[in-house]
């Protein structure tokens, strides 16, 4: 019994000094570990630190005219896509052609005190004071699209819609000729784009005495509005020969309601901006002519150019930038790029 008790004693005392041996020895690999680990913590935590630079992220704010128009739409997605490429913070509110709308969406950019901002007006006057405001309290400006008439802004950036009415018209006249009987489909005159298109279109119209204008309409800028007027203008006019429309939507219309009155076949239709629906149109072999125009590179380049003003790598861009635009007839249309189309 006193064996046991005394071979259990010595058997305990072999097993306290193996353990405290054991510990000693591995002391110094738990400190080195720790060191470790708390250097690798504080490295990542200052790696992990934003610079100065990255600390405060740009916000911009952007105002479309009406993004119910694939025109527009698509030029929202080319700001979208290039802010969010420079992780650059958006703010963007449709002003859905109406300008008390877009008026307070700029107030409520500079209320916001964003870095920038970029708008597409609805006409060229309504805005001329909140722009001029924006840029008094320090926040530069650029027009897309449309301009307004203030020195103010930085810039413009889009379509020469002069040329684009040059475009159309010379098309139709080189088209027929001898001559042809035209309804004409101009969308809501008074918009500066609008404007351009029609003084283009009718000086060359005027030198063109064979071309001859049936019917105007001026107002709307939705497809069913240009349907319905078309349709009308259908039961008066036996004889068409060309729906000429500013800009696809109400071209399409005018399109849609030719073929309904089964007389699509003898007429050309002609638009601008080449959209997705018209591009499908010429291949289905229902509109013969459109301008193609890139609005998404209006809002792409619209954000670059503010890049480089904030930056200081261009503080002086030019006044204004022209986007290019192409004619599209069903022999080119698979030529054509349209990356940056509506």
């Amino acid at each position: 019994m006193k064996s046991k008790l005394l071979l259990t004693i010595i058997t305990f005392i072999i097993i306290v000094t193996t353990i405290s041996m054991f510990a000693a020895c591995k002391a110094p690999v738990t400190e080195t570990t720790a060191a470790t680990s708390e250097e690798t913590v504080a490295t990542t935590a200052a790696e992990s630190q934003p610079s100065e630079a990255e600390e405060k992220q740009l916000v911009f704010g952007y105002g479309p005219a009406m993004i119910e128009d694939p025109y527009w739409l698509r030029m929202l997605e080319g700001v979208q896509s290039e802010t969010a490429k420079n992780n650059i913070k958006l703010l963007w509110s449709d002003s859905r052609n109406e300008p008390a709308t877009q008026i307070k969406i700029m107030e409520d950019f500079i209320s916001s005190k964003v870095d920038f901002i970029l708008v597409s007006p609805v006409d060229p006057e309504s805005l001329v004071d909140v722009i001029n405001s924006a840029v008094d309290s320090g926040i530069p400006v650029i027009t897309l699209g449309r301009d307004a008439n203030t020195d103010k802004r930085i810039c413009w950036i889009g379509n020469d819609e002069y040329e684009c009415g040059l475009m159309q018209s010379k098309w139709i006249v080189e088209k027929f000729p001898d001559g042809a009987n035209v309804l004409w489909l101009q969308g809501p005159r008074g918009a500066q784009s609008i404007e351009e298109l029609y003084k283009a279109a009718s000086s060359v119209f005027a030198e063109n005495p064979k071309i001859k204008i049936l019917a105007e309409w001026g107002s709307g800028f939705r497809r069913t509005e240009a349907y319905d007027v078309t349709e009308t203008w259908l039961q008066e006019f036996p004889d068409v020969d060309v729906i000429y429309g500013f800009y696809d939507e109400i071209a399409l219309g005018g399109m849609m309601a030719a073929e309904a009155a089964n007389r699509l076949k003898d007429i050309a239709v002609v638009g601008s901006d080449f959209s997705a629906d018209a591009r499908k149109g010429m291949a289905d072999g229902k509109v013969a002519m459109d301008v193609m125009k890139q609005p998404g590179l209006t809002g792409v380049m619209g954000v670059q150019v503010a890049l480089d003003y904030l930056s200081g790598k261009n503080t002086k861009p030019e006044v204004k930038t022209f986007v290019p635009m192409v004619v599209v007839a069903p022999e080119n249309m698979g030529e054509v790029d349209t990356k940056w189309a509506p």
